[in-house]
């Protein structure tokens, strides 16, 4: 199941956790822990209403649950925003900034929201707190050879008169 975790919050039961994501335009799926009451509001990229327990982590779309109508039932703030019920039943479009905003994963990695962190997932052949390492990143090439990688396997180009996995051997041409 592909998705990206709009927020999270600690603290919270499952029905919060629904309430929760009803309030935030990009939120149409919740996972529930149970163990660590912990909510993840997700933007899914499939449809299905059912719910789908776990290992303890609850899953719900939640594409058709209502709740009684009010400035924000049905939700009609812009996407990035949160919409709070103000005086006079008038719905409050409130900006939010996630984690993930400000984050610092590269290499087509994508950027996982956790309640005061992210972590990035990678991209195959890619590793690090941000995906900024490679195979190649240790340079397994020697003797000025050059790496090149394909997922986690790296392949060295040697230089004429060198050779080997790592371009160590050098012809002798006595």
């Amino acid at each position: 199941m592909e998705s990206f975790v709009v927020k999270a919050s600690e603290m919270t039961g499952p029905k919060g956790c629904v309430r929760e994501c009803m309030m935030y335009t990009d939120c149409n799926a919740v996972n529930f822990y149970m163990t660590r009451s912990y909510c993840e509001l997700l933007d899914v990229a499939f449809s299905d209403n059912e719910i789908i327990n776990s290992n303890e982590v609850y899953f719900t779309n939640i594409s058709e649950w209502t709740k009684d109508e009010d400035a924000c039932w049905p939700n009609t703030c812009p996407p990035k925003t949160r919409c709070i019920v103000g005086y006079g039943n008038l719905n409050i479009c409130v900006p939010f900034v996630t984690p993930c905003d400000n984050n610092q994963c590269i290499n087509g990695a994508v950027c996982i929201n956790s309640v005061k962190d992210y972590s990035c997932r990678c991209q195959p052949g890619y590793h690090g707190k941000y995906c900024q390492l490679t195979p190649c990143s240790s340079g397994p090439c020697t003797n000025d050879g050059t790496c090149t990688f394909s997922g986690p396997i790296y392949t060295c180009t040697c230089k004429p008169g060198y050779y080997g996995n790592n371009c160590q051997c050098k012809f002798n041409f006595n």
